[in-house]
């Protein structure tokens, strides 16, 4: 065989470096998260001055953290000014203004130099209740009329007692008129009806005796016969038209104008029209209340509100007008005492 000495030499150099320590091997250079660069030094640990990610660095001692990135300055310099600014708008104003001092007293108005020269006027007032209204700088008293009931008659007083004997025997209302008086059932216009009878007042009677007399009110064409049913006639349209005829019309529906024992016809939201008696009594907050016979209530109640009606029509019912269609529907004349 051949010897070749390039084969030789090749076989010394890899000798040479296999058995070389480690101690002297080139240093591998790392490069960290952060850009810097650092290296393993002899025995396999990392070499001082090695950068690490999230900026540390590793120093001979103990690592160390190297200078914060600049956006992380630039946010800490923005919440400093962010600060500053609500210090100076908000916190400092407040503070300027006087935050929970007392308030500053207030001018007195004009007002007062008028009130104050003339004391003797307020106090010698006694009279009707008044109420005042800004006039300028000075005020102006405008007296408020008060309401001066009428008389109770016969005929409110009855109208009153009747109310009071429904709701006390638990009288159910119904839709439809029932013609017995005494019954423990009926509707609003067998209230009224039930009223004028202890006045000795037929009113089935003087509602036939009218539409004869006037059948064009009630919507007749022509006049009704003898077969005009005196069971059907009282209903709450006739009624309200007998009313027009003969009571004594309202216009005002308020506190002041309404007087116990007065006739109402009034509508609930959703339900038809009917009757109902001013009670001579009052809510907590002073509005006068109703007695009423109505179906959604299902028996007789003394005390209904009139904030969920709706008030159509008023009228003041007395004897003398009660005397008057008697005169004038030819009816039989009362017993004595029966309307006085």
């Amino acid at each position: 065989m051949r010897f070749d000495p390039r084969q030789r030499s090749v076989s010394r150099s890899v000798a040479r470096t296999t058995a070389r320590p480690i101690m002297q091997r080139p240093v591998m250079q790392l490069r960290g998260r952060e850009g810097g660069l650092g290296g393993f030094g002899p025995s396999g640990t990392l070499r001082a001055g090695t950068q690490l990610g999230g900026g540390m660095r590793l120093g001979r001692g103990r690592p160390t953290r190297t200078a914060s990135p600049w956006w992380a300055r630039l946010a800490v310099l923005a919440a400093l000014a962010f600060g500053a600014s609500m210090w100076f708008t908000e916190i400092g104003a407040d503070l300027r203004r006087g935050v929970g001092a007392e308030p500053a007293p207030v001018a007195a108005l004009p007002v007062a130099a008028n009130a104050a020269a003339a004391p003797t006027e307020a106090k010698a007032d006694a009279g009707p209740k008044t109420t005042t209204a800004a006039a300028g700088p000075a005020e102006v008293a405008v007296p408020r009329p008060t309401p001066t009931p009428a008389p109770l008659d016969a005929v409110r007083r009855a109208l009153l007692g009747t109310s009071r004997d429904h709701v006390a025997r638990g009288v159910f209302a119904t839709r439809g008129s029932v013609p017995d008086l005494r019954a423990i059932k009926g509707s609003s216009v067998d209230l009224v009806e039930r009223a004028l009878d202890v006045v000795d007042f037929p009113l089935r009677a003087a509602l036939l005796a009218h539409r004869g007399r006037e059948p064009r009110r009630y919507g007749l064409r022509t006049r009704p016969g003898a077969a005009d049913d005196a069971a059907r006639v009282l209903d709450v349209a006739n009624l309200a038209v007998f009313l027009d005829a003969f009571a004594e019309k309202v216009e005002g529906i308020g506190d002041v104008d309404l007087q116990p024992g007065d006739l109402l016809l009034f509508q609930r939201r959703r339900g038809a029209s009917q009757f109902a008696v001013v009670s001579d009594r009052t809510d907590a907050r002073g509005v006068t209340l109703l007695y009423t016979l109505d179906p959604a209530d299902r028996v007789a109640r003394d005390r209904r509100p009139r904030d969920d009606v709706t008030i159509e029509r008023h009228w003041r019912l007395d004897a003398t007008r009660l005397q008057d269609a008697r005169r004038l529907l030819g009816l039989p004349r009362a017993a004595r005492g029966a309307t006085g």
